[in-house]
């Protein structure tokens, strides 16, 4: 399943710092509820991966003009946030390993058992436990 959150990358694109902070802070409280559910409901509990993050960073300050179009190739924009919870990653680690987004679908076709011919991306082996 994919849920794509998209308030607060349209507000940011429309330059309203305002209700793009109004709308991470609600897609924060949304994946909070999700977490509840997977941890709470025994057919999901320590059965489920989850992967949260964005498609693209934001220009770091002083870079063009900031939030607002952010998602080119510039340095900010490549970074991004990515959380990965599930039975098979490692707890409460940090890894600084470089990745990149296409590294996810192969990540993904690892964990449910088919490859991604053709891809670039590469198992974010690293991850798992």
């Amino acid at each position: 399943m994919l849920i794509n959150f998209q308030q607060p990358d349209s507000w940011g694109h429309g330059n309203n710092w305002d209700k793009y902070l109004e709308g991470t802070k609600l897609t924060d409280n949304y994946i909070y509820l999700l977490f509840e559910l997977l941890r709470a409901n025994e057919f999901y509990k320590d059965q489920t991966t989850v992967f949260v993050t964005n498609d693209h960073g934001r220009h770091l300050d002083g870079h063009k003009d900031g939030f607002v179009s952010h998602g080119d190739n510039c340095e900010g924009c490549r970074h991004i946030n990515f959380y990965a919870y599930g039975p098979d990653f490692k707890e409460n680690a940090i890894i600084d390993t470089p990745a990149e987004l296409i590294d996810i679908p192969v990540t993904i076709g690892e964990l449910m058992g088919f490859t991604m011919e053709g891809s670039e991306g590469r198992v974010m082996t690293e991850l798992f436990k």
